[in-house]
């Protein structure tokens, strides 16, 4: 995210937005860059709006001025400006680009000093911004991938970058993905300065009553592709508990059968009943045992089902599981 502005006392704010308009000045008294005098008039008030903007904290007001003097007459200053700006207000890329053009920039000898400084800062700066850039990797899956189109905030990327880290300003974001006749749903994710992050969408064929840019969303990745993964991870887990409960049983039943040194009679009431409770928690944790394993078995087969079915119509076919235990008695039912 953005790091907040630190605040200066008013007098602070003063000096700072002094120093900036006297830049401006200094550079706009250099005939060899002024372009008509109506313009260069224009261009070193606007600026100078920017400066105190700028010192202000109205981070969107300076670079709107500045913008507009820069277009009327060329300064680094300008574009240093700008750049400080839009990294105060969280727009990283839109200020490493700015700061990155200054540094490029031919600068002679006979240019005036605040280019040479805006230049001098400018590389500085820019060195410390770049680790802060987050970067996003977005990867097409299914059928037309090699058609696909992705679209971030709603502005379309280049195909060179699919597949690739790209760099974005940390906060919240939106991107979805479309091909001729598919589109992927709309995904909304945040990432931080510095972070790196992969979202993997999905083309699915797209309905023809389906508007193209229709409010299809979920979060940070296509939230169907994640369910075939939890049915797998459940079922892992399934099986896991069925071999605990089968281990639980044997054991139970060797325990039983020692008590009376395995034979099927025992004179004893008192062991009689100790023997029959065990009979009774070998026979629950036996019914525990089935029950985890064709949990277990079923929602691996559910996982793995869904994962080849292309579209939710498939995935709604997809076999289903229920347990049930009664009284001595359990099991699963559902649709295959």
């Amino acid at each position: 995210m953005a790091r907040p502005a630190r605040t200066l006392p008013r007098w602070g704010k003063a000096a700072t937005a002094s120093v900036l308009v006297a830049a401006f000045a200094q550079f706009f008294a250099n005939p060899a860059v002024a372009e008509t005098d109506r313009e260069r008039a224009s261009a070193r008030r606007l600026a100078s709006e920017g400066a105190k903007a700028f010192s202000a904290g109205d981070y969107e007001r300076a670079v709107d001025r500045l913008r507009r003097a820069e277009k009327l007459v060329h300064s680094p200053v300008h574009l240093l400006y700008i750049a400080r700006a839009q990294r105060q207000r969280g727009k990283l890329v839109s200020a490493q680009e700015n700061f990155l053009k200054i540094t490029r920039e031919e600068l002679g000898p006979d240019d005036p000093r605040p280019w040479r400084d805006a230049q001098r800062n400018a590389r500085r700066e820019l060195a410390k911004l770049e680790p802060r850039v987050p970067l996003v990797t977005i990867e097409v899956m299914g059928k037309g991938a090699d058609e696909a189109t992705v679209v971030i905030d709603g502005d379309e990327t280049p195909p060179e970058l699919i597949g690739v880290a790209q760099p974005i300003d940390p906060g919240k974001h939106k991107v979805m993905v479309k091909a001729p006749g598919r589109r992927s749903k709309t995904v909304k994710f945040s990432i931080g300065e510095g972070d790196t992050k992969t979202l993997s969408l999905k083309l699915r064929k797209r309905k023809a009553s389906e508007p193209e840019d229709d409010d299809d969303v979920s979060d940070d990745g296509d939230a169907s592709s994640a369910v075939p993964y939890v049915a797998i991870g459940v079922g892992a887990a399934g099986l896991l508990a069925g071999g605990f409960f089968f281990f639980r049983w044997q054991s139970l039943t060797a325990e039983a059968d020692d008590k009376c040194g395995g034979s099927t009679r025992c004179s004893d009431p008192a062991l009689k009943r100790e023997i029959t409770d065990l009979d009774n928690q070998a026979a629950t944790a036996s019914a525990l045992g089935f029950v985890g394993v064709g949990v277990g078995a079923a929602a691996i087969t559910v996982g793995i089902l869904m994962l080849n079915s292309g579209d939710k119509a498939e995935a709604r076919r997809a076999p289903s599981v229920q347990p049930f235990v009664g009284w001595r008695s359990a099991g699963v039912s559902g649709r295959f």
